[in-house]
């Protein structure tokens, strides 16, 4: 005898009787919307965009608009300035703060006085203007004005 089982022999598979489940009434099924919502939903949506886009070209050009507008006023402030600025260096030039001075009755300096700031005297004789002494004539004359030179006393502006 060996150790293995012997096969069983196997009865032939009869069809169990099957039991029918109980039946139950169902509802109806849903009745189908069908496309019209989806048309309905992708067609509004579609309107709102066009829409969106039209009012945001729309501000867009309103802003382009306004832009160079707004260039055109900065550059005629920019120009307005230049003249400005034209104007105050015209009045700043040495030869109209001349002009200016002598019409306000004022005299060029004829001699020239320093101040020494460390013990605060002064070096040269001070003169009124329009007045002149021997002096300043002969300390002009010494400056050069014999020769032909310009005096180094007084600035060229000066002589009027």
């Amino acid at each position: 005898m060996s150790a293995i089982p012997a096969p069983v022999p196997r009865r032939a598979s009869t069809p169990e009787p099957t039991t029918r489940p109980a039946l139950r009434v169902v509802r109806p099924p849903r009745r189908r919307v069908g496309y019209a919502l989806l048309v309905i939903v992708c067609g509004w949506l579609l309107a709102v965009g066009v829409g969106a886009v039209l009012w945001f070209n729309t501000t867009m050009a309103a802003d382009a608009f306004e832009r160079h507008e707004l260039e055109v006023e900065l550059a005629d402030l920019a120009e307005q300035r230049a003249i400005v600025l034209e104007r105050i260096n015209d009045h700043e030039s040495p030869a109209s703060l001349a002009d200016r001075a002598r019409d306000l009755g004022m005299l060029p300096g004829t001699h020239i006085t320093y101040v020494r700031l460390s013990d605060g005297s002064t070096i040269g004789q001070p003169v009124a203007a329009g007045e002149e002494s021997e002096e300043v004539n002969q300390e002009s004359e010494w400056a050069g004005e014999e020769s032909g030179e310009e005096s180094l006393s007084q600035p060229p502006e000066a002589e009027l």
